[in-house]
């Protein structure tokens, strides 16, 4: 499967495509506009992998929830790019399994119900030749709708790029360890205005904070912050309302993190290790408690002594009764 060159060039590219006859001819077929089509589209490639384009697990009530439009609108979108040959399906969404939902519940502490799609954005081979912009880096902002260049503009940018020969060294970061990663997936799947523009974000952010999966799930963040915010009085503000929802989520839990002594997942692990610890203690407490019984039974003279001391009882007690009908 190929991979793209950058989230701009896909845009772009896509923009192209949609001014073609066949490209008009289809998008009028799914009877979707293209201002929508390049909202939904620029969704996906916000979500997608930087450096392939793939990876796109966001649902389409998710996408629909972000750009104020129904969910079939984007499903049409999405359906329209497949299309045109600038999407794939990967793997088809489905239900989860009862296993797979224990599984879930246990890994990130809610009550996960179905598996989104993941698709994979690509350029169609037909359209590879085009001439564009040099694709940024990876951490430039992908353009809007109004901001993509004119198929002149592209041409003019390409010669010009010809006359340079210079080469510009391009930085990659290192990836996060896995656990930031999950961490990160199942942050932006309980809270998706973190993942806003890419996930890498987040986990950037998870890395600085110094948080993973090792020692948190999702729901001990979310309640840390609840809980922070209840005691001092605070209200949750809406997502909506915030220039950047990633900042205030860091700037909330590096406030909240100095009265944690203990991660929860670990505290969770330690406890549950002693309690173990003690039952195996009880248990090994009683097991021998039986053994020494069961010795007990099987030794003769201990049970020589039991007998004897059973007699004596019984012929005290004869006494006892005699002595007590001669007072009569």
């Amino acid at each position: 499967m190929p991979v793209w060159s950058s989230a701009a060039h896909w845009l772009e590219t896509l923009a192209a495509a949609l001014r073609t006859p066949q490209g008009e001819e289809l998008r009028a077929a799914a009877k979707v506009s293209a201002d929508t089509l390049i909202d939904v589209a620029a969704a996906d490639a916000r979500a997608a992998d930087s450096r392939t384009g793939r990876g796109v697990t966001t649902a389409h009530e998710t996408v629909a929830k972000a750009l104020g439009c129904s969910a079939k609108t984007v499903q049409r979108a999405r359906t329209l790019l497949e299309a045109l040959g600038f999407a794939c399906t990967v793997v088809p969404g489905r239900y989860l399994t009862t296993q797979e939902r224990a599984a879930a519940r246990a890994h990130h502490g809610g009550d996960q119900r179905r598996m989104a799609s993941e698709r994979a954005l690509l350029v169609p081979r037909s359209l590879s030749n085009v001439h564009l912009p040099r694709r940024g880096s990876l951490t430039s902002p992908l353009p809007s709708r109004s901001d993509l260049p004119k198929r002149a503009d592209a041409r003019a940018g390409a010669a010009s790029r010809q006359a340079t020969k210079r080469k510009i060294p391009r930085r990659c970061a290192p990836r996060p360890p896995i656990g930031v990663q999950r961490l990160a997936a199942d942050l932006a799947q309980r809270l998706p205005w973190l993942a806003r523009g890419h996930i890498g974000s987040l986990c950037r952010t998870l890395v600085a904070l110094g948080l993973d999966d090792t020692g948190w799930s999702a729901h001990d963040v979310i309640d840390m912050l609840d809980r922070r915010n209840i005691t001092l009085g605070l209200y949750e503000p809406y997502p909506g309302s915030q220039r950047d929802p990633l900042a205030l989520f860091a700037h909330q839990v590096r406030a909240a993190l100095p009265d944690v002594d203990e991660p929860p997942r670990l505290r969770r692990g330690r406890e549950a290790a002693a309690r173990a610890a003690e039952r195996a203690r009880a248990r090994a407490e009683r097991e021998a408690e039986d053994a020494r019984l069961a010795a007990e039974r099987n030794d003769p003279v201990i049970q020589a002594r039991i007998a004897e001391t059973k007699r004596r009882m019984r012929e005290q007690l004869a006494a006892a009764r005699q002595q007590a009908r001669y007072r009569r």
